[in-house]
């Protein structure tokens, strides 16, 4: 088995979404000066590779500590979309996307991350695409930018009313190109809130 890490580097670089508060993390102490490491982290949970659960947009009081660690783990199905300014529903999914599947988008966006036209400038999923991926149910849907649409996050809202949490800001997925199978593992942190720091990685 290997593990291929799907997730973006966590620091003081980390690129915030236009209008969030910045990251800050700094070692508070040191082993020099105190005789022990810790750090400080301040952040907003949407920051670096994060998921996205639907009381972030729509009427929901669960957060994502009340959701099943297994709804954040399964089979993996990759769409290379490279090209499309919207992302669109293609006949060919019907076969290869199945209930429970766990949906990757890669765009190549990731290449990007560091540069501001990152969150303003990114492909945009269609809604007859997200309609599908509410028909087909699957378990997630990940991608190697920041949002799958822009403000009134309407694509957001259709995919939360069906329970479908997104997995946002991954990178490295051109190296899924030539697996067949693959499972996802994004899970979270118990944490009582909307989103979700995660460690997302493939299985092969």
């Amino acid at each position: 088995m290997a593990i291929i890490d799907i997730s973006q580097p966590l620091n003081g670089e980390t690129p915030i979404y236009p209008g969030d508060e910045p990251l800050i993390l700094y070692e508070q102490q040191t082993v020099e000066r105190d005789g022990y490491s810790t750090f400080f982290l301040s952040s907003n949970l949407h920051a670096g590779t994060h998921l996205d659960v639907p009381m972030h947009l729509i009427k929901d009081e669960r957060t994502v500590a009340d959701f099943p660690l297994e709804q954040f783990m399964g089979e993996g199905v990759l769409l290379d979309v490279r090209g499309e300014a919207v992302i669109d529903y293609q006949v060919a999914y019907e076969e290869l996307i199945q209930p429970q599947a766990i949906v990757l988008l890669y765009t190549g966006h990731d290449t990007f991350y560091y540069q501001s036209d990152y969150f303003t400038d990114h492909p945009t999923v269609s809604e007859e695409l997200a309609d599908f991926f509410v028909r087909k149910e699957i378990k997630m849907l990940g991608m190697d930018m920041p949002s799958p649409d822009y403000h009134p996050f309407e694509i957001h809202q259709r995919l939360f009313q069906a329970d479908i949490p997104l997995l946002e800001n991954l990178t490295n997925l051109e190296k899924l190109l030539a697996v067949n199978n693959f499972q996802v593992m994004a899970l979270p942190l118990k944490i009582e809130a909307e989103a979700s720091f995660v460690r997302a990685v493939c299985l092969t």
